[in-house]
């Protein structure tokens, strides 16, 4: 899956990093591994 680097900016993400793929009806979202989801 490719994203966006705006959006990965968003997240902070940074290279290496892991993240969750959370599919829901209307979206796809990345979720950093061993943040709080309060959503679930």
């Amino acid at each position: 899956m490719v994203k966006g680097k705006a959006y990965t900016a968003l997240l902070n993400l940074k290279t290496g990093e892991e993240f969750e793929i959370k599919l829901d009806c209307k979206q796809i979202r990345l979720v950093p591994v061993g943040e709080v989801n309060e959503e679930e």
